[in-house]
């Protein structure tokens, strides 16, 4: 099954209140919740243009795929995304520095 992975793009950009992000951004609050909720049945191309421009994306990168990893749609799978605390944990402040100057200089 398709869905929408909202989720994935939140943890990527940072996004630690992700109603009032989407609601600060021009969605309703009622918008705001159907996408997030993942029950949704539709998207309209309104929304997904929307959140391809807030998120910088794709509208592939917008969903992941739920099921038979045989199916040519696992392409759209998304791995979990780890916090950076996490992945910065047990490192020097001097390779914690380094990590950001590469960011910041586009080289990673």
């Amino acid at each position: 099954m398709i869905k929408l992975n909202l989720e994935h793009l939140m943890k990527l950009r940072d996004v630690n209140h992700p109603q009032s992000f989407l609601s600060r951004h021009g969605f309703t609050r009622h918008e705001s919740r159907t996408l997030l909720n993942g029950n949704m049945q539709m998207l309209r191309l309104k929304h997904m243009t929307k959140l391809c421009e807030l998120f910088k994306c794709l509208p592939s990168e917008l969903f992941t795929w739920e099921g038979d990893s045989s199916s040519n749609l696992a392409a759209l799978k998304r791995q979990p995304i780890k916090e950076m605390a996490q992945l910065l944990a047990g490192r020097t402040p001097h390779e914690i520095e380094e990590i950001y100057r590469k960011l910041g200089n586009g080289e990673i």
